[in-house]
């Protein structure tokens, strides 16, 4: 049933991203990279860094990690922007979704394949020019980074964490 709906979502996804024609959605390497893939959609822009990359990061829940798929990232996508509509406005990310970059790890929790989003926003685009290649990290103070983990097994958000001064 899960696999069912899974696929339903997917192929809905598929097909309202290549249904208007003016809207790009591209899932490629990087220009300069043979492991990193860059997802981008109306809507969303992300990188897929690959699993050595991601050990970078020193979270429990990265010991067994995975390369997810551009479906496992537009899955993901979709389950982010339900999860944040049942945010209160107050508790959520401050700026439009839209307007976040985002990288992408997998990992396994619990058994389950899961993505790690890490999404973040900067005025001037410079400010991060390693983004696509290297895991950004902010100080807890920054109000326009923020995190969070999908179960794409079990279609749920979890570990949501935004950064935001007290």
């Amino acid at each position: 049933m899960i696999l069912k709906k899974t696929s339903l979502l997917f192929a809905c996804v598929c097909a309202a991203c290549f249904a208007a024609p003016v809207q790009k959605t591209v899932c490629g390497p990087v220009s300069d990279s043979t492991t990193t893939m860059l997802v981008k959609a109306p809507g969303f822009q992300g990188v897929i860094l690959d699993t050595t990359t991601a050990g970078t990061f020193d979270f429990h829940h990265f010991k067994t990690k995975w390369f997810p798929s551009c479906a496992d990232i537009f899955i993901a996508e979709s389950l982010l922007a339900d999860t944040l509509k049942k945010c209160p406005p107050k508790q959520g990310p401050k700026q439009a979704l839209k307007k976040y970059r985002r990288q992408y790890f997998g990992f396994v929790h619990e058994g389950d394949s899961c993505v790690f989003v890490n999404l973040f926003w900067t005025k001037n685009q410079n400010d991060l020019p390693d983004w696509t290649r290297e895991p950004v990290m902010f100080p807890d103070a920054v109000p326009d980074f923020w995190s969070i983990s999908i179960d794409l097994k079990n279609q749920r958000a979890f570990d949501l964490i935004i950064n935001r001064p007290e």
